[in-house]
């Protein structure tokens, strides 16, 4: 982890302003520019209310900030990994080049939509606080403290499987079949006290399910968040982040030599 931290520290010139620069290109890329980063999760939420709260009648009081809340964080977390992988790959003419982490790229593809989806959370909370109400008190001050969790927990899933996609060509459709299954067992569409009580341990090891469960806690209901699914969730992203430094130091010199091949 301190390993971690020093390269972070070390290449922040470069983060920042890879960074900057692919905001500006991705706007600059559509017509209404940054608007798409609000349109996106606000038109899956639409479709999702159509579909599970009309069509199919699952809908509770305040179901549109459940849902939205549901899909915002879902959201962050599955575009950042996906967007992380296949990062080695593409910047492999770059790196043999210029001595950098092969980590690097898929932590600036991370910065990336983690900037754009925080942008979305405050909106989302001003819409919240204006149509259902937001409780103020001291249990929004675990904010901050989700967000670094979420973040580290990308993270290190995005070091482990930018190295493993390098590797394995498939493995990038496979975790996008997976992140669409994940949608529908993560509790974005239906409230999780319908899991049975024998099932809770096995949901909540699904690392979204517990991410979101954490975020609904403290703005949708006023509480400090389980104390468990955070110990969990630090915990995770602490064991993948050392795992993906721990095996980019291992596949370091050769991993450029089988990306040629």
């Amino acid at each position: 982890m301190i390993e971690f931290l020093k390269s972070m520290y070390q290449y922040r010139g470069i983060i920042f302003f890879r960074v900057v620069a692919t905001l500006r290109a991705d706007a600059r890329a559509m017509y209404l520019g940054y608007l798409w980063w609000f349109l996106e999760p606000v038109l899956n939420t639409a479709l999702y209310y159509y579909i599970f709260g009309v069509l199919m009648g699952s809908k509770t009081p305040d179901f549109i900030t459940y849902l939205l809340l549901g899909t915002v964080i879902y959201q962050w977390f599955q575009s950042s990994i996906a967007g992380s992988m296949g990062t080695i790959t593409a910047r492999a003419h770059l790196h043999r080049q210029i001595p950098l982490p092969k980590y690097l790229f898929a932590i600036i593809s991370v910065a990336s939509c983690s900037w754009k989806s925080a942008c979305v959370f405050f909106v989302m909370l001003g819409f919240i606080a204006f149509s259902s109400g937001l409780q103020i008190g001291a249990h929004l001050l675990w904010l901050p403290i989700l967000f670094l969790i979420q973040l580290f927990l990308i993270i290190g899933f995005s070091i482990v499987l930018s190295i493993a996609s390098a590797y394995l060509k498939d493995l990038q459709t496979f975790m996008s079949v997976l992140f669409r299954g994940g949608m529908f067992i993560s509790a974005i569409f239906w409230d999780v006290s319908r899991v049975p009580e024998q099932l809770k341990t096995l949901f909540y090891s699904n690392p979204a399910a517990s991410l979101i469960q954490v975020f609904r806690s403290v703005v949708l209901h006023g509480e400090h968040p389980s104390r468990i699914l955070l110990l969990y969730l630090i915990a995770l992203s602490l064991i993948f982040i050392q795992v993906g430094m721990f095996w980019h130091r291992r596949i370091d010199g050769h991993i450029l030599k089988h990306i040629q091949t």
